[in-house]
């Protein structure tokens, strides 16, 4: 790749991405190399962390991958991070996002039941209050939010393990 692809491929971020792809995409096309929009963006995450200031053959880890190291380190509250803990965080938002949306449109049963599930998991002023009262009733308010949910295979899950806990927490509680 030449020292202007290198440059133009590497101010993607900055200047009007969708133009520049395209631009990318022909010139890659006449030379039979990186052709789809995948390709080119991996292109620009591998050239954004490189350390060019770095000689390869002295130090070729810091070379490969010290301009991302400078870019993203390490936050306090954990241990590593990577690109698969961006990438997995990107993911949780958008389930997030996707589970709080109130538009039913063409949804099965089972996104229904998830939505509802996570609605109702997330009504934390009603879980506190229910199980400040009993567990058992606590467990069995997010079991028993709607018929629906009987011809879900999850519902006869969640109601043994109901069952078992409030056996449990019963027993463990009577006093003498």
């Amino acid at each position: 790749m030449t020292e202007a692809k290198v440059d133009q491929v590497g101010k993607l971020t900055m200047v009007d991405c969708g133009q520049k792809l395209i631009q990318i995409q022909a010139d890659a096309k006449e030379n039979c190399h990186c052709v789809t929009q995948g390709c080119v963006l991996a292109a620009v995450n591998l050239l954004n962390s490189i350390d060019t200031n770095v000689d390869p053959c002295q130090n070729f880890y810091q070379f490969a991958c010290g301009k991302w190291k400078k870019d993203n380190p390490i936050p306090d509250e954990k241990s590593s991070h990577g690109p698969f803990n961006i990438a997995a965080k990107k993911v949780a938002q958008q389930l997030r996002t996707l589970l709080e949306d109130d538009s039913d449109g063409n949804t099965t049963n089972s996104i229904r039941f998830t939505k509802a599930l996570y609605k109702a998991c997330m009504d934390l002023d009603a879980l506190v209050d229910v199980w400040r009262r009993s567990p058992c009733l606590f467990i069995r308010s997010i079991l028993l939010r709607g018929s629906a949910y009987a011809d879900f295979f999850m519902y006869s899950v969640l109601a043994h393990f109901s069952l078992l806990v409030c056996s449990l927490w019963a027993f463990y509680t009577a006093s003498y």
